[in-house]
């Protein structure tokens, strides 16, 4: 559900519009629609969890030691992005 709910976003959608889109599809609540707060919830922790992955990249860089040969932290931010 959250690759829809990150395509969703992509394409400017609300939350609300978001949530009528989805479609639980295991669970206790199979068949039903997320509420906005869950869309928001999902969202919310994505970007977090993200933020979290790219600062322990750039942390492992600076604590190997910066050489001249070694590339930036911009650059290992990217590939771990990718």
């Amino acid at each position: 559900m959250l690759a829809m709910i990150l395509h969703l976003r992509e394409q400017g959608l609300s939350l609300r519009d978001m949530a009528a889109k989805l479609v639980i599809t295991t669970g206790k609540k199979k068949g039903q629609h997320p509420s906005p707060a869950t869309v928001m919830r999902m969202l919310r922790e994505h970007d977090e969890a993200g933020r979290y992955d790219r600062w322990f990249v750039i942390h492992l860089y600076f604590s190997a030691g910066v050489s001249a040969r070694t590339p930036g932290p911009s650059c290992l931010v990217r590939r771990a992005c990718s």
